[in-house]
């Protein structure tokens, strides 16, 4: 009798309509289970492959939430490159750092690139090498690379030449291309006869920055207007002093393109941690655009510049000793103004946001001049005009090259925006960008 009330009960209530919205939940379940067992890691590549992006991104959340390596690295290069949704750089770090602990080797060695760049996190270099390191164990061979350079000069991770050569035995066996066998004795080359001019002032700035117990600014002040004047007089280890206070902000202001510089002419002069920071930079894009060919080139060339420094007049070298560059075919220089490049940027910014296509052609050419003149925010403008077709015509060559160049002097948007353009360009495509800006890059630097 009861069970005949319950059934009746039941009958009634569904023909109601009162049991609707559990049946509803029931079939929405229904398809969630459904996704959920289509959300494999594979299918998830293929849709990232096949440039389904949205789709790639659902399944990538489904696989993230079950803890799955694939699907959070997966989720994190979609959020870094703002595919499928808009770019956030924090849930593109703490998905790829999820994957890291995971063991994923190539989220490992994004986290440590993110680490060094600060995208998405606080720049800690002690974290960077940690997971460089890592990535290196699983055998990720830009990162063995890195933490060859990284153990050479001691950047979040105490100086070790001998783990250097190890790395670096490593990274030739792996066979990345143009990468030429080194000695241990260039790893382990350390000393070099100092030029006479500015050793006054060196010295000077030395003992006055090791009598420093407490921070005094007129005291670190003193220290960097030595150090510069022995840096003039080309004293290399005076350079190499002046690039770490710019590197750590110390005396200075922090500035990564001051710090490459002066890197760069140390290396110039043959001192070899000024060689290696050169490289280390262009591979990692940091004070200078990205450029892996000339990070590789740099390192083939320690030994010999090295040599070279001992028994050439130190005063003679130049940067021809390394490369020679020629004029890139970008927008023309026209209309020479003696007006800043700050101010031929405000100029194209003010022209721009006018709704007048004569306007704007002018804006490009203001643009274009304050670009060329050094101005990152200049680069970014063009980069993105020649990415998205407007008032250019679109070509992401270009704008990978305006890009890298503002990027590599710090505009955050410009990195993100670099980032997203590496998932659309082809090997050859970034090669020749990666070239474009460093040609631009030999011309620009005396306007910097």
């Amino acid at each position: 009798m009861e069970c005949k009330k319950v059934s009746l009960l039941i009958s009634l209530f569904t023909t109601m309509g009162l049991f609707v919205l559990p049946t509803q939940m029931l079939f929405a379940k229904t398809e969630k289970n459904k996704i959920t067992q289509k959300a494999t890691p594979t299918s998830c590549q293929t849709l990232v492959k096949n440039n389904q992006y949205a789709q790639a991104l659902e399944y990538c959340e489904q696989l993230a939430d079950k803890n799955d390596k694939e699907g959070q690295y997966y989720l994190g290069m979609l959020y870094l490159q703002g595919l499928g949704t808009q770019p956030h750089q924090e849930l593109a770090f703490k998905n790829l750092l999820r994957a890291a602990f995971n063991q994923h080797p190539q989220a490992q060695y994004q986290v440590a690139k993110l680490y060094t760049l600060g995208l998405g996190v606080e720049r800690d270099e002690t974290q960077s090498a940690r997971w460089y390191q890592a990535a290196a164990k699983n055998g990720v061979k830009e990162a063995i690379l890195v933490s060859s350079l990284i153990n050479r000069l001691g950047i979040g991770t105490p100086k070790n030449n001998q783990l250097s050569y190890e790395y670096y035995q490593q990274a030739i066996q792996k066979k990345i291309p143009g990468l030429q066998p080194l000695t241990q004795a260039s790893f382990d080359f350390q000393k070099m006869e100092q030029a006479e001019a500015g050793q006054q002032e060196f010295d000077r700035a030395m003992n006055l920055q090791l009598g420093l117990k407490e921070v005094n600014p007129n005291d670190q002040i003193e220290v960097i207007r030595l150090l510069t004047q022995a840096a003039e007089l080309g004293h290399p280890d005076a350079l190499v002093a002046l690039a770490e206070c710019y590197h750590q902000g110390k005396g200075v202001t922090q500035n990564d393109l001051d710090a490459f510089t002066y890197y760069k002419k140390a290396a110039l002069f043959g001192h070899p941690e000024g060689i290696f920071q050169v490289s280390y930079r262009y591979l990692l894009g940091q004070g200078v655009p990205q450029d892996s060919e000339q990070a590789i080139k740099w390192l083939n060339q320690a030994k010999q510049i090295a040599e070279l420094a001992k028994k050439t007049d130190k005063t003679n070298l130049t940067e021809k000793t390394v490369s020679s560059t020629q004029q890139p075919e970008l927008t023309k220089l026209t209309n020479p103004n003696p007006v800043t490049p700050e101010d031929k940027y405000k100029k194209g910014l003010e022209l721009s946001e006018e709704n007048d296509n004569t306007n704007f052609k002018e804006a490009i050419k203001w643009f274009s001049q304050s670009a060329q003149s050094g101005n990152k925010n200049a680069q970014f403008k063009l980069g993105m005009f020649y990415m998205t077709g407007k008032g250019l015509p679109q070509n992401y060559v270009y704008s990978y090259s305006w890009l890298n160049l503002s990027s590599a002097q710090g505009v955050p948007d410009a990195t993100q925006a670099k980032i997203y353009l590496e998932s659309k360009m082809t090997p050859e495509q970034l090669k020749e960008a990666q070239r474009l800006s460093q040609e631009v890059y030999e011309i620009t630097k005396e306007n910097l």
